[in-house]
């Protein structure tokens, strides 16, 4: 049965509504990947972290119902793997799920991936897309040629939508290549102030507000995020997701004086003055590196669960406490298998293996954390952010600068124990951080803990 027609014009309304700022960016997106027919010439989604790009591409593509596989480059960088899961995504099965212990992908050569494609995306049926998220990775490896030429190797109607965080736009298509064909640029610029309150009052917290009152409270909303939220925020971060945080945390104590009836809602004096007791005490505790959210005041490291802290760090400190702790349960002879996309090191399969690993893993945790040097936990330091986190690196000297701090830091608070008397440059540490905590910092970030704890 042939699928009704889409109202393009109602999609687009949907989505520009649904992402403010972003109007611009989903039209050309959308003009580009919707037509059906034919697949546009490769296009640069870039912009800085937390501005949109990914939940934007991806809602246009599900909304114009257009074909596509998801890629995350971070995963696969290997042509094999990366093509396997764009065929098995092709047939309809889920992101990444294709079978890489079958024999027939075992032995299947990235030319056989390549001659399925034209039977899953024929010339005369609509365009297939391949997004690939973080594609700055593949930037010096051979399989980004083969992607940016695949309609000219194989005939099949595939194009190619590329997602950086790095400035400069389709720059990185030419490192190391000069082969790749030009392409569209469609960049996300950082959200405004204005933007950013548009986005946060999308969630604004009225759903128990009468109806006749939603007005004056959206109102009183959007004065709390620009003269409470965003001033005491977007300093440090400029991303939605922290910022959501700390006006969900805020807002109760905005509003306390409304509820007790001492205050009318729009007597804006009045409500900023009960709220100031908390931004006092989340300024103090920024430059502590310590706040509870909870309750306003400085709190110690906990290792209760969840996707919040109890301890706030700052970014750069979270992701050096991430690197600490894979540092001090993995052996170093892991490292290479984990940071090197060249390593062709023998890979052992079955449930002996299996039980193994279970067994070095609880090995592990019975004698506890083992010492690191300081060029280890750096190295790693140094591969997790390029591979994971979402923001962007400052300029080398400046981030050195800051990431030497942060240990000192980490170092006062106990979180990282110095364990030799060598100076800095020897030292060596051991992470003092708990399983539960170490997980809640790598959800905080979004970052896959367990896809680096290998143990063996």
């Amino acid at each position: 049965m042939a699928q009704p027609p889409i109202d393009k014009q109602g999609v687009l309304q949907a989505l520009t509504s649904r992402f403010p700022g972003r109007t611009e960016q989903i039209e050309q997106l959308s003009a580009i990947v919707g037509d059906g027919r034919v697949a546009a010439t490769p296009v640069v989604v870039h912009g800085g972290p937390s501005t949109g790009k990914t939940a934007v591409v991806r809602e246009v593509f599900a909304s114009l119902k257009v074909p596509c596989a998801h890629i995350s480059c971070n995963e696969h960088r290997a042509a094999k793997a990366l093509l396997l899961s764009v065929a098995a995504q092709f047939k309809g099965r889920k992101r990444g799920h294709w079978d890489s212990g079958s024999g027939e992908s075992r032995s299947e050569q990235v030319s056989d991936v390549l001659w399925q494609l034209p039977g899953l995306a024929p010339p005369h049926m609509p365009a297939h897309y391949i997004i690939l998220d973080h594609a700055h990775r593949l930037a010096s490896l051979p399989v980004l040629q083969i992607l940016m030429r695949l309609r000219e190797l194989t005939g099949a109607n595939i194009g190619i939508v590329l997602l950086s965080h790095l400035a400069g736009g389709s720059g990185f298509l030419q490192h190391g290549s000069h082969n790749c064909p030009p392409a569209v640029e469609i960049a996300f610029p950082d959200y405004t102030d204005n933007q950013l309150v548009q986005i946060l009052a999308l969630s604004a917290p009225l759903d128990e507000v009468p109806a006749q009152d939603k007005g004056p409270m959206l109102a009183a909303y959007h004065a709390f995020l620009l003269s409470v939220v965003l001033p005491l925020v977007a300093r440090s971060s400029r991303r939605v997701e922290d910022l959501h945080a700390v006006a969900q945390k805020m807002w109760p104590a905005y509003l306390r004086p409304v509820r007790e009836g001492s205050a009318q809602v729009s007597e804006r004096g009045r409500l900023h003055a009960a709220v100031r007791p908390l931004m006092q005490a989340y300024s103090q505790a920024a430059n502590t590196d310590a706040f509870s959210g909870t309750s306003g005041s400085a709190a110690g490291p906990s290792s209760r669960s969840g996707s919040t802290l109890d301890l706030e760090l700052p970014y750069c400190a979270k992701w050096l406490l991430l690197a600490a702790y894979v540092a001090s349960r993995n052996r170093p002879s892991v490292d290479r298998r984990l940071f090197d996309p060249e390593h062709r090191g023998r890979r052992r399969k079955g449930q002996h293996v299996h039980d193994r690993q279970v067994e070095t893993a609880t090995e592990a945790a019975m004698q506890g954390p083992h010492a690191f040097p300081l060029e280890r936990l750096l190295s790693i330091f140094w591969h997790l952010m390029r591979a994971e986190a979402e923001q962007q690196l400052s300029p080398a000297a400046e981030l050195a600068a800051e990431v030497f701090g942060q240990i000192a830091s980490l170092t006062c608070l106990r979180l990282l124990v110095q364990v030799s008397p060598e100076a800095l440059e020897d030292a060596k540490y051991r992470c003092n951080v708990s399983e539960d905590l170490a997980r809640t910092v790598a959800r905080n970030v979004r970052f896959p803990l367990e896809s680096y704890l290998l143990y063996t």
